[in-house]
């Protein structure tokens, strides 16, 4: 039982008293903390997927106006998220909720118009940043643009990832693929150490950063692609990393 006083008629806890109801709130504040900061990413994690496949559906819708031909992937304007933005008109989408730089946030944007118009129609505001990469290599040894059809299996072959800037490209032998914030330019494991990707049949899956080495595309199980052949898939569309078949 607690020990307490009566001081003009109100009730009078001890100082030990006091400060053991205060350790026991830290305590429990301490084993609670963890479990709010996992259920925080999780709900993180579940937004960018959403952001993507958002992405994903405004590309298909892209393709219908164009023929079926993909936007431009590579470097040079008109940029991959300017083209689509018509299709979507939410600039929210394109900033991860995870992404603790926010490049470009609050940078002024270009959207272009339809297969009708295809000059630049209006301006809009990257609210969220540009958290995302478009996957350059889908026009490695070709043109920069291709139709959905040159891509046999466009559920293996990568459109936008977690990232920062606007483009990445890396081949099979490259150690940029999935790297933490190191430079303006990668994919970027966010996600308590994994990324989210987006993929040309537009589902959306998370990847798990592989063991930290010179080449950390190497992955195994769920963990980023784990040959050279896949590799290749996942960048380019082909078994031989060519871009053609």
């Amino acid at each position: 039982m607690l020990s307490k006083f009566h001081h003009a008629g109100r009730l009078i806890f001890t100082l030990i008293e006091l400060l053991v109801v205060i350790a026991i709130i830290a305590i429990l504040a301490a084993m609670l903390l963890p479990a709010l900061n996992r259920a925080r990413a999780a709900g993180q994690k579940s937004a960018c997927i959403s952001n993507l496949k958002q992405m994903g559906y405004a590309h298909t819708m892209y393709q219908e106006d164009y023929k079926f031909y993909c936007n431009n992937g590579s470097s040079s304007a008109p940029y991959w998220y300017n083209l689509l933005y018509p299709y979507h008109r939410n600039p929210a989408i394109y900033g991860c909720p995870a992404d603790p730089v926010r490049s470009y946030r609050g940078a002024t944007r270009y959207a272009y118009g339809s297969a009708a118009n295809s000059g630049p129609q209006d301006t809009y505001v990257l609210v969220g940043g540009l958290g995302y990469l478009h996957n350059g290599d889908m026009s490695y040894l070709n043109t920069p643009y291709k139709r959905l059809t040159a891509f046999r299996r466009p559920s293996w072959t990568m459109y936008a990832s977690d990232g920062t800037n606007h483009w990445v490209s890396a081949h099979a032998h490259s150690a940029s693929m999935l790297l933490p914030y190191t430079s303006t330019t990668r994919y970027h494991a966010r996600h308590q150490g994994s990324a989210n990707s987006l993929f040309l049949d537009v589902h959306a899956q998370n990847y798990s950063l592989a063991s930290a080495s010179s080449e950390p595309w190497r992955g195994t199980g769920t963990t980023l692609p784990a040959t050279e052949e896949s590799v290749n898939w996942f960048w380019r569309g082909s078994a031989n990393g060519s871009g053609t078949y």
